[in-house]
């Protein structure tokens, strides 16, 4: 009895500190552990860590379901693969949504894993939380209802065997065979082979076997078997029993000492189907477990573990230590302080504790431990390591891309912004600070977007339209408001931004300032307009000068063949001085257009202004004084001096024209250049040395609206009849055709500046003789006169004819050859219009020039500076003469060019 006892106490002993072991194990994990039953899908058990992921106790999960712990809307999916998972076909389930008890939802990835209990077959399903690691804030209670103790007192059952010869002589029976077996001492005594048949069959022969041993003077030890009461019921009993013999060493008898176990070995079973649980918890779990007892020595660890850490088989197998150890340690870029922290733990053996270990391959490792307890005691320390090596280069990843990204958004050159939809910053980069003129970011958060930026409200309601509409705007332009009121231009590229819900509650964009752009823009436009008004312009010389050559052509042929008292010889003067102001009309034009012909030359320009001076003076009136103030540098520019001089005296007449009451008039001259930042900052220019001329008033000015315009050919701000509106016109135009610019400052009663720049040249004055207008003179030469336009073909022929000419006309280029090829020995001079049908004049001139070398040609055109100089004929050494032509032009240039041959 004493020995029985004794090892029925080693043997629970052992089983409740194997069970406590386990136990250790399986609540240390790291991962949320649950037990199903697949069927009912209600829960048998879970772990601490499961527990503190749900926020119920172990009593509660055991009243919960899979469907309680997710949320309602995502069950679906949920028990698809909850099914998936029982059939075998998937082994985990991630980013499952599980809901806690106070209805708080997290993410999981959870893997399966199949035990048996009683013959049942139940899933772990091991839930590891992927939106945030928490350590266990607590230890979970244990569950004393499903732990506790499972042995209870037994009731033992005695029985004695007298043996004789070898065989059973007679038995006795204790009372307490009728607590275990349901039957009297005296139904035993009865039948003798009532214990027999109360073994369960299966487990007949067995006992049998163990009974003929023990007959046969050995001592087989205890055997557990099953047997049927007398109420039906099958239970468990342990058989042990003890022999005794005689001095001779003869088995005489010996006793059976019947202890039912039934509820001992249902305890047992559970106890077996926990640790199986456990240890395929241990061997499922995604995290590497480590078991070493209180010297720190292994007990036991998981496939994971020895995978994580790659330990060789040969090591495993050995079962040593140190060589484990050592190979573990050589892995570390640190080992001495791992054995340090080894150190500190063992030193304090109820710590828990948490740290990273990093490989010098790479890899980072959490490492977790907590010491193992059995009765109060620790016995040694779970370690759990988890492989962080994917989620750390991530996080450093993403770490490096907020900072570049912090950057790109601080450095930027463009405003980079979020707000909230209701109108403030909730954060804005330096530029926006720059860009608003606020002393500093957190100033510029305060301010209210709608009241202190927007110049006007409803560009903001047309945004956020916009953005509810399409969920993003891009280049949107909008003025905005800086701190001291100076307005900027933006375009505005901005998205909308959501919450869960699809509300929208903040923008997110990007400002980009164009306040300068669109000045440049606008100065563009301006240019453009007079780009166009001036290609209009010149488009009216040809024909225009055609017509006027024919008019003051053929009224001064008429003009001749009057007499001086003849009274209409006044009509005839009437009409040739119109004629005459409608050629400076279209000569105006031109200049305007820049498509007159000019003659450049290296000019010195303080000397212009000096030779136009007195000029100036009686122009602009007594009552108006001119000053000028000119640079002693010299300020040498290719340009034609007249041009300039009509340039300032246009310039003058506009200035006496702003001093009615009279004033000062200054023309100053300067060296300037021009940088980089000079013609970003005006939008004009190219860099390099210019000189400029300053033509200041101080008379009434003008507004903005008549700034723009004022160099626009036919606007003027007089009364009708008092200028045509093309002064200032022509002024910008000969200016623009010498590669020039032209601006002008001005203000309402704050008077007027132009300042004209002209390119500087590094050559030296041309001396230019002047020479008078000659008579003009006739001859007997023939001369062939190509011209497609009647009139004017007519006109040249009459005033050469009446001058003793030989005229043969040709009405195109085509035309101008073959009558030229019948009388090629006769001809001595060609006057060819420069654009033509069929052939061009200077085409016809080349071909001539193969035939005759010596000849010599005049040109004329109607049309502008341009075209004449495409066609070639503005070549050196060739003649030309500018319709509208007058006949004392004509006859003086055809005498000269005939002199110059015939020499």
């Amino acid at each position: 009895m004493i020995k029985e006892r004794s090892d029925r106490e080693l043997v629970e002993k052992s089983l409740e500190e194997s069970e406590q072991r386990f136990r250790t194990i399986f609540e240390s994990a790291s991962d949320g552990i649950l037990v199903v039953d697949v069927e009912t899908k209600r829960f048998l058990l879970g772990n601490r860590m499961i527990c503190s992921m749900l926020e119920y106790s172990n009593d509660e999960i055991k009243n919960l379901t899979v469907m309680d712990i997710h949320p309602e809307e995502d069950l679906p999916r949920v028990l698809d693969q909850f099914e998936k998972l029982a059939r075998g076909e998937i082994t985990l389930a991630a980013d499952i949504p599980v809901k806690r008890r106070d209805g708080g939802v997290f993410y999981a990835d959870i893997n399966s894993s199949w035990l048996t209990l009683d013959g049942k077959k139940y899933m772990a399903g091991i839930f590891r939380d992927v939106t945030g690691r928490k350590k266990a804030e607590e230890a979970l209670k244990e569950s004393e209802d499903h732990y506790r103790t499972i042995i209870s007192a037994v009731t033992d059952y005695i029985f004695t065997v007298r043996v004789e010869n070898g065989r059973p002589a007679s038995t006795l029976h204790s009372p307490a065979c009728i607590a275990v077996t349901g039957y009297t001492s005296e139904e035993f005594a009865a039948d003798p082979y009532l214990w027999l048949n109360m073994v369960v069959e299966t487990d007949r022969e067995m006992v049998i076997e163990h009974a003929n041993r023990v007959l046969s003077g050995s001592d087989p030890g205890p055997i557990q078997h099953r047997i049927t009461r007398k109420d039906g019921v099958i239970r468990w009993v342990k058989n042990t029993p003890v022999l005794h013999r005689n001095e001779s060493g003869t088995l005489i008898a010996y006793d059976g000492l019947i202890r039912d176990i039934t509820d001992r070995k249902h305890a047992e079973d559970t106890m077996l189907n926990t640790l199986s649980l456990l240890n395929a918890t241990l061997q499922s779990t995604a995290d590497g477990i480590l078991v070493v007892d209180s010297a720190g020595k292994i007990e036991a660890f998981n496939r994971k573990f020895v995978q994580m850490w790659r330990i060789p088989e040969s090591i495993i197998n050995s079962r040593d230590d140190d060589k484990a150890i050592m190979f573990v340690l050589d892995q570390l870029k640190d080992p001495e302080g791992f054995l340090s922290k080894v150190r500190e733990l063992y030193s304090q053996p109820d710590a828990e504790s948490y740290d990273v270990l990093v490989f010098k391959d790479g890899r980072v490792f959490e490492r977790y431990s907590q010491p193992q307890k059995i009765g109060g005691n620790v016995v040694g320390r779970v370690w759990s390591f988890r492989d962080v090596t994917d989620q750390k280069r991530a996080e450093d990843s993403l770490r490096e891309s907020e900072q570049k990204y912090r950057s790109l958004f601080e450095e930027s050159k463009d405003v980079v912004y979020i707000s909230t939809r209701a109108g403030k910053f909730l954060d804005i980069n330096n530029a926006g600070v720059e860009l608003f003129g606020y002393s500093s970011k957190e100033e510029l958060l305060q301010i209210d977007i709608p009241r202190d930026l927007y110049v006007n409200p409803g560009d903001r309601i047309l945004f956020q339209n916009l953005l509810l509409k399409q969920g993003y705007v891009k280049d949107y332009e909008v003025v905005f408001r800086k701190k001291e009121g100076e307005h900027v231009t933006v375009l505005l590229t901005a998205t909308a931004v959501p919450d869960e819900t699809g509300e929208i509650t903040a923008y997110r964009g990007i400002m980009k300032d164009i306040t300068e752009r669109k000045r440049l823009e606008e100065q563009l436009l301006q240019a453009q307009k007079m780009e166009a008004i001036g290609q209009l312009a010149g488009g009216i010389a040809h024909d225009f000068n055609n017509i006027l050559t024919a008019i003051i052509g053929f009224g001064n042929l008429l003009k001749m063949e009057t007499e001086k008292d003849d009274p209409l010889r006044s009509y005839i003067t009437q009409i040739l001085d119109s004629a005459a102001r409608a050629a400076n009309l279209t000569q105006a034009l031109l200049a305007f257009s820049r498509k007159q012909i000019i003659s450049p030359k290296p000019v010195n320009l303080n000397e212009i202004i000096k030779g136009i001076d007195s000029l100036l003076s009686r122009l602009i009136g007594e009552d108006v004084e001119l000053s000028t103030m000119l640079t002693d540098k010299d300020l040498i520019i290719m340009a034609d001096s007249g041009q300039i001089d009509q340039v300032l005296m246009n310039l003058a007449t506009n200035s006496r024209d702003a001093m009615p009451d009279g004033g000062r008039l200054i023309i100053r001259t300067e060296l300037t250049e021009f940088d980089s930042e000079f013609v970003k900052a005006h939008g004009f220019g190219q860099p390099g040395h210019y000189a400029l001329i300053a033509v200041e008033d101080t008379g009434h000015g003008m507004d903005e609206e008549t700034r723009e315009r004022i160099f626009e050919p036919f606007f003027t701000t007089k009364d009708v009849g008092k200028g045509t509106g093309l002064g200032l016109a022509m002024a910008y135009g000969i200016i623009k055709q010498h590669n020039g610019y032209i601006t002008v400052y001005s203000e309402l009663n704050e008077g007027t500046i132009f300042k004209i720049y002209l390119p500087l040249i590094k050559s030296k004055v041309t001396d230019t003789a002047l020479t008078g207008v000659p008579t003009p003179m006739g001859g007997k030469e023939t001369i062939l006169v190509a011209e497609d336009n009647d009139q004017v073909r007519e006109l040249i022929r009459k005033v050469l004819s009446g001058y003793g000419y030989e005229v043969l006309e040709a009405v195109d280029g085509e035309d101008a050859i073959r009558i030229f090829k019948r009388n090629r020995d006769s001809i001595q001079l060609l006057i060819l219009d420069v654009v033509m049908p069929k052939k061009n004049g200077k085409e016809v001139y080349k071909q001539i020039k193969r035939e005759r070398p010596d000849m010599e040609a005049i040109f004329t055109s109607g049309y502008t500076a341009d075209i004449v100089h495409n066609k070639g004929i503005l070549e050196k050494g060739l003649n030309f003469i500018l319709k509208p032509l007058s006949p004392e032009e004509l006859l003086t240039k055809v005498r000269k060019v005939l002199d110059k041959i015939e020499r």
